[in-house]
């Protein structure tokens, strides 16, 4: 927090431009796809070795966003600050799937039980805020430096599905194997929810195509991660809170833009790869119900959490 603090602080002083001239707002909408939320609880708190991993699954979810930005008009002619707001919030009920895997087993460290269900996204929201600097480069390329936050929301609700679990010789597990009878479930079954802070840099280069298209690249990168995340498993009366830090954050994004020709309008086309690896911390694990006590009990650095999704979209860009 203290490093971009005084990254916003030098890159204001350098633009001598704190409040730019010109707003522009976008209206758009896009998709979310080949994405995941991933949920993992670890054997234990010293190592890597996986217990359990359920990937929430994300197909195609549309979405609609709002952004605004305000940029000054010399951006071609000297170096200048800038500040800018995205909200893409999704539209719930898209059914993909979730799927869930165990290691029961640790002396052979093989695939003992399988499950997959019907995933339903119940709420999708991400929002971005970044501020920075523009730098012109002989009036034929503008470089920025950005200094960004983003804050994500998600929620999933598994259905209905199947369980293949894996049968036990002389308390050993057999690996799981999918000729294994498949146990039919109806119903809720898990509710699963991350919310993700992550603060970031990045650098960001826009080329002019000619005097109504240009193209930009963006590449933004940090390790400033928080994560809660809450697991509801329905049929067993568990429910799961994890707090999670660390990892790594990484967006790549490349966007077209054509100005529609005497007029402050533009339109704007982009694709970006969100993903986030390496969350871990503690898990809290309460029983739930009417008849029980909800006694906690805690386990330290044993849980873990990621998310991923590709991202395109199209806006309408009104400038004032």
């Amino acid at each position: 927090m203290r490093s971009i603090a005084v990254f916003l602080f030098l890159v204001s002083m350098i633009s001598g431009n704190l409040y730019g001239e010109n707003f522009s707002m976008e209206l758009g909408s896009g998709f979310l796809w080949g994405g995941r939320g991933t949920e993992l609880v670890y054997r234990n708190g010293a190592e890597d070795i996986r217990l359990s991993e359920l990937q929430w699954n994300i197909q195609a979810l549309p979405y609609i966003s709002l952004y605004g930005a305000l940029t000054p008009e010399t951006v071609w002619e000297k170096a200048a600050f800038f500040a800018a707001l995205h909200l893409k919030i999704g539209i719930p009920g898209l059914k993909s799937t979730m799927e869930d895997r165990d290691w029961q087993e640790p002396s052979t460290g093989l695939l003992t039980n399988f499950s997959t269900h019907d995933n339903y996204t119940d709420n999708a929201v991400i929002f971005d805020l970044e501020a920075g600097a523009t730098v012109p480069i002989w009036n034929i390329v503008i470089i920025k430096a950005t200094a960004g936050f983003s804050a994500m929301h998600f929620k999933w609700i598994a259905r209905d599905g199947y369980l293949q679990y894996a049968t036990q010789t002389g308390g050993v597990y057999n690996p799981w194997d999918e000729s294994l009878p498949k146990v039919t479930f109806t119903g809720p079954a898990i509710a699963y929810k991350q919310t993700w802070l992550a603060w970031n840099l990045g650098i960001a280069v826009s080329i002019p195509l000619d005097s109504h298209f240009s193209i930009s690249a963006t590449f933004k990168a940090g390790t400033g991660i928080v994560c809660w995340d809450q697991d509801d498993h329905f049929s067993r009366k568990l429910q799961f809170n994890d707090r999670l830090f660390g990892g790594i954050f990484l967006e790549p994004c490349i966007a077209l833009s054509f100005t529609i020709p005497r007029s402050g309008y533009a339109v704007n086309l982009y694709f970006s790869y969100r993903t986030i690896t390496g969350a871990r911390g503690d898990a809290y694990i309460k029983t739930t119900g009417p008849s029980v006590s909800g006694t906690t009990t805690e386990t330290k650095n044993t849980a873990g959490a990621g998310f991923s999704t590709f991202l395109t979209g199209v806006s309408f860009v009104m400038k004032f």
